[in-house]
């Protein structure tokens, strides 16, 4: 066994000593191990596990031995992969040491083509391409509706407060309920199956991961709509090619893009209309009507753009800040 192998070569047989889970992969080995264990019915081990001490080498080391597919032990349960080869690395993940070749394909395999990380960017040009649909149901459009924010009191709602984080914006304004109806719109224009609830599973504010493998129909027609956002999956890595902390992920402020999460908003649509405020240039150039009222879209204008300007008279009507009236 060579510690100085790739991971590259790992379908080939050489094979590095150790090798990190990441931070993100390490929800994908939980997500994994709730699948499988449903499967063979044995929801109860899934409970079980997922009731163990959070920030644990145990807790891991049980997930993933049902990975492994480990025997369980004589009390039922699956056993820890040994403790002794576990150990975090810093804040982004897990160190694995002494896996068999056969166990580094399995792994291998799983994290980086079975399962799928679909980041918040990501999944926001998924959600751009459903609300553009012209087969749309009503249903879903209702569903993906983008909600106003009730009118802040004092003069809040002024753009110098524009920029500042805020705990009513993007991340909680694009919720999991509506990527996956906004996925299953795009794949029943596509003539695919829907994807169930059991196959997506929320990942915090960095994104979504999904138990649906690299060559699915249904990934490959999402996968369309993603285009140049779309970011390739991680395997095993050897420790020295994994930071100690994760990604940071930009701040989500009231300005950030409800859609894609990743743009700025800084324009409103239908200026002489609803005049709603949502989303970036780039998403707004993509949408036939409005993600908050649903009217036809007739055009968009940056904010110190507007006719007429912006006032308490005319003010605009924005997602995270409420009514915008200076």
């Amino acid at each position: 066994m060579s510690p100085t192998g790739s991971v590259g070569s790992i379908l080939s047989g050489d094979i590095p000593l150790s090798v990190v889970i990441t931070d993100v992969n390490m929800a994908k080995v939980y997500t994994l191990m709730a699948k499988k264990s449903r499967e063979r019915g044995q929801q109860a081990e899934a409970d079980h596990i997922n009731t163990q001490s959070r920030g644990s080498e145990v807790k891991f080391g049980r997930a993933l031995n049902v990975l492994l597919n480990v025997p369980t032990g004589a009390d039922g349960h699956f056993t820890p992969y040994s403790p002794a080869d576990l150990q975090f690395h810093g804040r982004n993940g897990m160190m694995v040491s002494n896996l068999s070749p056969q166990q580094h394909r399995l792994l291998h395999r799983a994290l980086k083509y079975d399962m799928w990380f679909v980041s918040r960017r990501e999944a926001g040009q998924i959600y751009a391409a459903a609300l553009s649909l012209p087969s749309l149901a009503q249903e879903d459009k209702s569903r993906l509706q983008i909600e106003a924010r009730p009118s802040l009191a004092g003069g809040q709602g002024r753009f110098a407060r524009r920029g500042v984080a805020t705990t009513t914006a993007a991340f909680d304004l694009q919720t999991g309920n509506k990527i996956l109806v906004a996925m299953n719109a795009v794949l029943r224009a596509a003539g695919k199956p829907e994807i169930s609830e059991t196959e997506i599973h929320f990942r915090g504010n960095n994104g979504y991961i999904l138990t649906i493998s690299q060559f699915n129909e249904r990934r490959l027609a999402l996968v369309e709509k993603i285009g140049d956002a779309l970011v390739d999956q991680e395997g095993l890595k050897q420790p020295h090619e994994v930071n100690m902390f994760p990604p940071q992920d930009p701040p989500c402020t009231n300005e950030t893009c409800i859609i894609c999460c990743d743009g700025s908003i800084t324009s409103a649509i239908n200026p002489a209309g609803c005049r709603h405020a949502f989303a970036c240039d780039t998403c707004l150039d993509k949408l036939p009507r409005c993600a908050m009222c649903q009217a036809v879209k007739t055009g968009k204008a940056p904010f110190h753009q507007l006719v007429p300007p912006i006032s308490r008279d005319h003010p605009v009507y924005h997602a995270a800040l409420g009514d915008v009236t200076f």
